[in-house]
């Protein structure tokens, strides 16, 4: 009767079912917690108006959690979106505390060659680190704003060139 009770005395810890007696954690308890540490899941609706870009997702499990926090790299920003799949991390196994540190869409995906790199949205417009040099696309004007420009090489150009202010050709020696 003494172990029985010991059992009946488990109590319910951070999620996981804690043996007092034997001082562990049960392994079905563990597994429950490890199968809940990566999620995936699709995207529901984006809220960038805050500090940290929110979600609102649907992960496999069926769990539909609001208001999840976005992690972006430094320096980057994206706003997917929807049905773009995402990757939802519980740390410590705790779903009251996911946050989103991805998100892919495989209907846009840009592939490139090995070593390269792309950023590109939906409408095919890119920036890409090609092995053999840089491109840009888009089919929209291209704004660059700066105090000065400087471009050292050779220009090469099809189409018509607008211009307005000061034009001034440097002379050759």
């Amino acid at each position: 009767h003494r172990n029985g009770r010991r059992r009946q005395q488990r109590q319910q810890r951070g999620g996981l079912m804690y043996d007092e007696h034997f001082s562990r954690f049960s392994e079905q308890a563990i597994k429950e917690r490890v199968d809940t540490l990566i999620q995936r899941g699709t995207l529901g609706t984006v809220d960038d108006a805050r500090l940290m870009q929110e979600l609102n997702v649907r992960l496999r499990n069926g769990y539909r959690p609001k208001k999840i926090e976005h992690w972006h790299p430094y320096g980057f920003s994206t706003h997917a979106l929807g049905d773009a799949e995402v990757l939802a991390l519980a740390p410590g196994g705790d779903m009251d505390h996911l946050i989103i540190v991805g998100t892919a869409d495989r209907r846009y995906r840009m592939k490139v060659a090995q070593g390269e790199v792309a950023l590109h949205d939906d409408q095919g417009q890119y920036v890409h680190f090609k092995r053999g040099g840089f491109e840009i696309k888009s089919s929209k004007p291209v704004t660059i704003e700066a105090q000065k420009v400087i471009i050292k090489g050779d220009i090469e150009h099809t189409g018509n060139i607008v211009s307005s202010g000061i034009h001034e050709a440097a002379s050759h020696v």
